[in-house]
């Protein structure tokens, strides 16, 4: 998905130096290659910033006459200064979509990371759901040993959002929740819950004769579903 974005990325920079060429020799000559310029630039428009496509489309809009990029092009008039009027609003109309093209590159990152949060939250809520029903039939260190994978994803995503990294090769849940305090993510009082969930989840995980109760797997599975909507 990474190399996906990059190739796009890369795309849309020689798209854009592309128009860059075409708007410094702007002129009816360079209908055609405005023309395939226009396709290639209008089918990333739609896929990454589709909210924005009504105004680059705008831009050439044929039913708007003079007022665009195709009033220009399609101009009959041989009075000078009534073509220069229709080029200058050409090359406006042109800047704006060459502008609308530039900002789909700060948004395949967003684009991107929302796609990747959904499909995530997604598989959260599905493993907790299994979380839910090993508990009620009574596979209680089971539902805590799912709550745990959920917990150390998240917060592996925590520290990406944040750029943030650890000296540790391994971390379990305790130290996320320590690095996570110390760099002022959140409180002391959110580093208590989190502790107390983190302290129920090593009941699951290590047998020494201390059962967890049904009790403290419902605070984890809450707990749980607390943290994946609140802290990012």
């Amino acid at each position: 998905m990474k190399m996906i974005n990059e190739i796009l990325k890369t795309e849309i920079k020689d798209l854009y130096d592309e128009g860059n060429k075409l708007l410094e020799d702007f002129s009816c000559d360079i209908v055609i290659q405005y023309q395939i310029w226009y396709s290639k630039a209008h089918r990333i428009v739609s896929a990454v910033i589709p909210e924005r496509l009504y105004d680059f489309e705008s831009q050439y809009d044929i039913k708007k006459g003079n007022l665009t990029i195709h009033g220009y092009f399609t101009s009959v008039d041989t009075f000078e200064g009534i073509l220069e009027n229709k080029k200058d609003r050409a090359i406006k109309c042109f800047a704006i979509q060459l502008g609308i093209l530039k900002s789909c590159l700060n948004m395949i990152d967003y684009r991107l990371k929302n796609i990747k949060s959904l499909v995530q939250a997604d598989l959260f809520d599905n493993q907790l759901d299994s979380a839910k029903n090993l508990l009620k039939n009574g596979y209680i260190r089971a539902s805590g040993a799912i709550c745990g994978v959920v917990l150390e994803t998240h917060f592996k995503s925590v520290l990406l959002n944040h750029n943030l990294k650890s000296n540790k090769k391994t971390m379990n849940l305790s130290d996320y929740n320590e690095l996570l305090k110390n760099e002022d993510i959140y409180d002391i009082a959110t580093w208590r819950k989190l502790q107390y969930l983190s302290d129920i989840r090593n009941k699951c995980d290590h047998d020494k004769g201390i059962e967890p109760t049904k009790e403290e797997l419902e605070d984890l599975i809450k707990g749980c579903e607390a943290v994946i909507k609140t802290i990012y």
